[in-house]
């Protein structure tokens, strides 16, 4: 999968491969309860296999939105978010398909498949809100981050920021600056002494 994203990422970008990568192993999760023999348990699992990949591009698109300085950081607790899913995982499907026995009165056969039909409920979520409230880029659109990167490289007038204290404040000439400096070292001088 790492291999097919590679392309993806760069036409698409990360956030829509995200997205894909979660659609894509939503569908086999909804049909894991239709399995009855251990050849589709291993088919279905080899494509639930793909959510396992989904690290790799929230790994891609965070790094795109953090400085230098801190991208490593950052990529550390998604990953390490990630991870931590992998593991809440095996207790949420326990702790749901224990909910569905005792509470909902279902069979243990019957239970368990449909905890992965809550699964599938999350796992499409999550992707139908990356897909509507998140952007690909900090600038925005995937296509237009070369155009953000170009805009940000040509000098505007417009980036002088007016503070307070006279940061925009020209002297009158560069002579003035000199008088003041040579002021301040006299009076030093003379507090100071030889």
């Amino acid at each position: 999968m790492r291999l097919v994203y590679g392309p993806l990422w760069d036409r698409f970008g990360p956030r829509l491969v995200f997205v894909s990568c979660l659609f894509a192993g939503a569908i086999p999760t909804a049909l894991a309860g239709t399995i009855h023999d251990s050849k589709g348990l291993i088919v279905l699992r080899f494509f639930i296999g793909i959510l396992g990949t989904s690290f790799v591009p929230c790994q891609v698109w965070s790094t795109g939105f953090f400085d230098k300085n801190v991208v490593g950081t950052a990529n550390a607790l998604t990953g390490g978010w990630g991870n931590a899913g992998g593991g809440v995982t095996y207790f949420v499907m326990s702790a749901t398909f224990d909910s569905l026995v005792s509470s909902s009165g279902l069979k243990p056969c019957v239970a368990w498949r449909v905890a992965f039909v809550v699964l599938f409920i999350l796992i499409t979520s999550i992707g139908v809100g990356m897909l509507l409230f998140s952007k690909d880029t900090p600038t925005g659109k995937w296509a237009d981050r070369a155009v953000a990167v170009e805009q940000n490289l040509k000098p505007q007038k417009s980036r002088i920021v007016s503070a307070q204290g006279g940061v925009l404040d020209k002297p009158s000439s560069t002579s003035s600056l000199l008088d003041n400096e040579k002021e301040k070292r006299e009076v030093n001088e003379i507090e100071v002494g030889p």
